[in-house]
């Protein structure tokens, strides 16, 4: 069973993956959000916790990169 924190790491991997299928025009949206995201997961990996603010911020990372890509 995986934590929390575990859980959005792996968040953190679904955004790079989701963000290599952005198209051209959102490509800038895509890299500001993976930079963002790896950094949020650097602190989480870090401190083995991950906060309620920082889970919601991942999701809606992930949120808006799939609106990209549908």
């Amino acid at each position: 069973m995986s934590t929390d924190w575990e859980e959005a790491l792996e968040i953190v991997d679904e955004i790079h993956e989701v963000a290599d299928d952005v198209p051209e025009r959102g490509e800038d949206f895509a890299i500001s959000v993976t930079e963002k995201a790896r950094s949020i997961g650097a602190t989480i990996a870090e401190r083995e916790h991950v906060t309620d603010a920082q889970m919601e911020a991942l999701e809606n990372m992930l949120a808006g990169l799939q609106r990209w890509v549908r």
